[in-house]
């Protein structure tokens, strides 16, 4: 991993939160961001618990200078709900569905021609950003 890393290449913790992930891999792995699962997103707006977890989460992530990323994103409340919160990036059905080669290459072409959506921050600003390597992970991005 360390040497993935020294030649540029960006990792994650994916679903963190679930399953196996640990609070060890925080300090043990050379990662930039953290997934935070989909099913603390879900009832996101509705479930005082998972905004609970949702939020430190992301102050976890924070505290480490990692991203946070949130999975599952379908809802624009949701959206709204993780700016509030700090959330880094998101990637759901709400943007886009998991595309073949193909399509993706199209995406990527389109984005690049300034049909894209907005990068969302830290503090909650947006701008529009064509670099090919962001947009590639369609989870950098959030509707303007």
């Amino acid at each position: 991993m360390h040497a993935l890393r020294n030649i540029g290449c960006e990792l994650s913790i994916d679903d963190f939160g679930t399953g196996y992930s640990s609070f060890a891999y925080l300090r043990q792995f050379p990662v930039h961001e953290l997934k935070l699962d989909r099913v603390f997103i879900q009832n996101l707006v509705a479930d005082r618990g998972d905004q609970q977890i949702v939020k430190a989460l992301i102050d976890l992530a924070h505290a480490f200078d990692l991203r946070a990323l949130a999975e599952g994103v379908d809802d624009p409340a949701a959206v709204h709900m993780l700016r509030e919160f700090g959330c880094d990036r998101v990637q759901g059905f709400l943007y886009s569905r998991a595309l073949p080669a193909e399509q993706l290459i199209d995406w990527v072409q389109r984005f690049n021609r300034g049909e894209a959506m907005a990068t969302m921050h830290r503090d909650g600003v947006t701008s529009l950003d064509r670099g090919l390597s962001q947009a590639i992970s369609v989870s950098d991005t959030v509707s303007a």
